[in-house]
C-alpha cells in the first residue's frame, strides 16, 4: 500500500489504493481467512466501541432540568 497521505496523491492513484483494498477484503471474505491476530481473540478492530464523549453524558444530565 501506498504511504503517501491521499492528498499528495493523484486520483488515478488514490482509485487504485481503494481499488486494491477492497479487492483484498473481499478476498479474505471469500477465503474466511483472517489475521493472526483476531483468529487468536475472535475480535477484529472493528468490535471495539466508542469512547464516550463527557460532553455528551453532561447533555444528558440537563434533559431533566425545565427551561
Amino acid at each position: 500500500m501506498n504511504p503517501l497521505h491521499p492528498n499528495l496523491m493523484e486520483p488515478a492513484e488514490r482509485l487504485h489504493e481503494i481499488a486494491k483494498i477492497l479487492a483484498l477484503g473481499y478476498m479474505r471474505l471469500k477465503l474466511g481467512k483472517s489475521s493472526n491476530l483476531s483468529a487468536a481473540s475472535g475480535e477484529s478492530l472493528l468490535d471495539c466501541t466508542a469512547h464516550r464523549s463527557s460532553h455528551v453524558d453532561g447533555l444528558k444530565s440537563d434533559e431533566g432540568s425545565s427551561r
